[in-house]
């Protein structure tokens, strides 16, 4: 980048698997946060593959801007069991979840799922623009994307 040029904020952004143990505290925080009821929460972050986005340009580099708990009912699929963010931006969401997908792939992971029922119109059509389809048995609840 040449001087004077505006630093694109996003060039800092990077999604990492969070393993379990007390790095997933402030995951569990987060979900919490944003209106999960801490029991599923705990069991979320304990069970879960874990994701986080972080912004290694901040001040705070260690505190998760967005993160993505999945679930895994077998080897070969995933299940989003949240996706939460830390601030007002559905860009982080896209953005986690983009490379969230790249590390899937490369864990052999085949198809990721996720329950449509309870979302907003703007969500949904954020996981339809990552390519997610509805499922054929359940058009309305559910949305899949094959890896």
């Amino acid at each position: 980048m040449r001087s004077g040029q505006p630093r694109d904020p996003s060039d800092s952004l990077l999604a990492r698997p969070i393993p379990a143990g007390p790095g997933r505290l402030p995951i569990r925080h987060l979900l919490v946060g944003n209106g999960v009821d801490a029991t599923t929460a705990t069991r979320w972050c304990a069970a879960g593959d874990v994701f986080a986005l972080f912004d290694l340009a901040a001040d705070r580099s260690d505190a998760p801007l967005a993160a993505a708990i999945l679930g895994h009912p077998d080897a070969d699929t995933r299940t989003v069991l949240a996706v939460v963010r830390a601030h007002d931006g559905a860009q982080l969401e896209r953005r986690l979840l983009g490379q969230v997908l790249s590390l899937l792939r490369a864990r052999g992971v085949r198809s990721l799922v996720v329950d449509s029922r309870t979302m907003d119109a703007e969500r949904r059509a954020g996981f339809q623009a990552l390519g997610f389809r509805p499922v054929p048995a359940g058009a309305s609840e559910r949305l899949r994307l094959e890896l």
